[in-house]
């Protein structure tokens, strides 16, 4: 287990994006809200800042995260 930052909340509620940083670097991972066990990794070469488009949509990132 790592540590867990930067929540975003879908505008339906319904998902969740948050930074992880359980493989040994910072990712994005989603999950259903509330959440479940089940996890899809958005990044694997790094990721922060989630923020989701108006319309729940879209999900903006910041991909070139550096410790």
């Amino acid at each position: 287990e790592g540590w867990v930052t930067a929540l975003a909340y879908s505008a339906d509620g319904r998902w969740l994006a948050y930074v992880s940083n359980e493989s040994g670097r910072y990712e994005i991972y989603l999950t259903t809200f509330p959440p479940s066990s089940t996890k899809l990794a958005v990044t694997s070469n790094g990721g922060c800042d989630p923020i989701w488009s108006k319309d729940g949509g879209q999900l903006f990132y910041v991909n070139s995260y550096t410790d």
